[in-house]
């Protein structure tokens, strides 16, 4: 058996754009994790920017979010000194749209702009449906699945031979009219573009509510993590300590004592502890009755390797 280490990821060239991607679960959150970044590479001015982005685009994605394209590790500082916290909505229905290029389609075209749709698809954002007009149109069939990419390309050196279509593989429409109201509210215009345009969009999308799927190259830095807020939240019907219990000697067994108490999941509180209708009884009831049976034997004491074998189920609701 050869083993060998892992084949170090290819150099990004200086200036090159990377996509760096930030969220969290609250505003405040997020505009704190920002600082927290730029206390960090103030004290690591030597780290990478193709690291930082590949950490960033491998964190989890967060309901507030912000997305930068940057070219250096001071254009990174600036904008998150700039940093401005976006709700994401949920996922849409995505579309790409083929526009007409007021040029004449040749292969070397539809191939790039191909190749640009497969790039989108590569880091998770696959469309729904498809819309091309003009020169648009035959580029937004073969994604639509109506003709391969070779069948395409042998019809722009024999536009007189009409094309034989196939059964789309999505929806495909030949306007872009009225898309909205057939339920596509997000999309993607297909159209020759820089690394830049396409990284920008990327994290256009992600702002939305997409959820990208990046390559899995690059290295992880210990990046500061989400700054968390510390609060405290209560339940509006916390379950009630336990109340007096049932206790009773063991004949058998001189100085064993037991403790019993009927429980009732008919009571408010037991809908919020609740798997498939099944009421289960919360770790934090458990203490309160130890605590509370505890304290009628012993004036003090010390609980110790306390845990859960499995859940109890009290029951269904009713």
């Amino acid at each position: 058996v050869l083993l060998e280490a892992a084949p170090t990821p290819p150099e990004s060239p200086a200036n090159a754009p990377h996509l760096v991607l930030l969220s969290a679960h609250t505003e405040t959150a997020l505009l704190q994790t920002a600082q927290a970044w730029l206390d960090w590479l103030h004290a690591h001015p030597e780290s990478s920017l193709s690291d930082i982005s590949h950490t960033s685009l491998h964190r989890d994605a967060l309901p507030f979010r912000w997305a930068a394209c940057v070219a250096s590790l001071e254009q990174l500082k600036t904008e998150l000194s700039l940093i401005t916290a976006t709700p994401a909505r949920n996922q849409e229905r995505l579309l790409f749209l083929y526009p007409d290029l007021s040029q004449p389609l040749t292969p070397a075209l539809l191939d790039s702009l191909l190749a640009l749709s497969q790039r989108y698809q590569q880091w998770g954002l696959s469309p729904a449906a498809v819309a091309g007009e003009g020169t648009g149109t035959q580029i937004a069939q073969v994604m639509a699945g109506l003709w391969t990419q070779e069948e395409a390309l042998q019809s722009l050196h024999h536009p007189q031979i009409p094309p034989v279509f196939h059964p789309p593989e999505i929806p495909f429409y030949s306007s872009f009219q009225n898309l909205q109201m057939q339920g596509y509210r997000r999309s993607i215009e297909i159209l020759p573009q820089s690394e830049t345009d396409f990284l920008k969009t990327l994290g256009a999308l992600f702002v939305m509510g997409e959820i990208l799927v990046p390559p899995s190259i690059g290295k992880m830095i210990p990046l500061p993590t989400v700054v968390l807020q510390k609060n405290r939240y209560w339940a509006e019907n916390p379950a009630p300590p336990p109340s007096s219990n049932q206790h009773f000697q063991v004949s058998t067994r001189p100085g064993l004592q037991i403790w019993e108490k009927r429980l009732d999941p008919s009571e408010s509180w037991w809908s919020e502890h609740q798997v498939g209708g099944t009421a289960l009884v919360p770790g934090a009831w458990w203490l309160q009755w130890i605590f509370s049976v505890a304290s009628e034997i012993f004036p003090s004491f010390l609980l110790q390797n306390f845990h859960l074998e499995k859940p109890l189920a009290a029951g269904k609701s009713p």
